[in-house]
């Protein structure tokens, strides 16, 4: 498999007819995303994201966020990725070889598996960005104070990347964002290797 190919895995779907039992291997990808936190001492830098129709959807609306999107693979690496996605949403520039890959989630949902999601750290200049279509309004936090409103992924995440812990694992939500499920690892290393 291609590094920038993303995850794989195969179901089986069993047909009935006429009493006969069929079988065909059916390949599902998962995408990879990149969530990042810029960080400017003991501060780290949110967004409140935009109702937007795709944040409403989701119900991530009014949310304070880290920054990130869709690995693509002309990004070739995560840091790449996450550069990209800090500079569309912020137009704050960070070098890839600053940025720090921490925590390699799966996220799922009741569905079953949705993504695998890499958050990432990197000290970035104490800007404040200018509100865009995707986040009403930017803000730094202490990180020891964030806000409420964050995901509860991030409630579980950041509070230990904060301080240094690497984690890998997976947290599943329902319907309405909350968390049901996880379990988060503490490791040495996150591999940057995509699955």
């Amino acid at each position: 498999m291609n590094q920038h190919e993303p995850h794989r895995s195969c179901f089986y779907l069993t047909l009935w007819s006429t009493g006969v039992e069929f079988e065909e291997i059916m390949e599902t990808k998962l995408p990879i995303c990149t969530v990042g936190y810029p960080l400017d001492g003991n501060d780290v830098l949110l967004g409140k994201k935009a109702s937007t129709e795709k944040a409403v959807k989701r119900k991530i609306n009014g949310f304070w966020l880290g920054f990130g999107g869709d690995f693509e693979p002309e990004d070739e690496t995560l840091r790449k990725s996450f550069a990209r996605e800090l500079f569309d949403e912020t137009a704050l520039q960070v070098k890839p070889d600053d940025v720090v890959v921490v925590a390699k989630v799966l996220i799922k949902d009741e569905k079953g598996d949705r993504l695998w999601l890499y958050y990432t750290l990197c000290k970035c200049a104490r800007k404040i960005p200018t509100p865009n279509r995707e986040f009403d309004e930017f803000r730094w936090f202490p990180r020891d104070a964030l806000p409420e409103k964050i995901l509860g992924a991030d409630i579980l995440i950041l509070p230990k990347i904060f301080t240094g812990e690497k984690l890998e694992g997976y947290i599943q939500y329902n319907a309405d964002m909350n968390v049901v499920d996880y379990k988060l690892t503490t490791v040495t290393s996150v591999s940057e290797a995509l699955p």
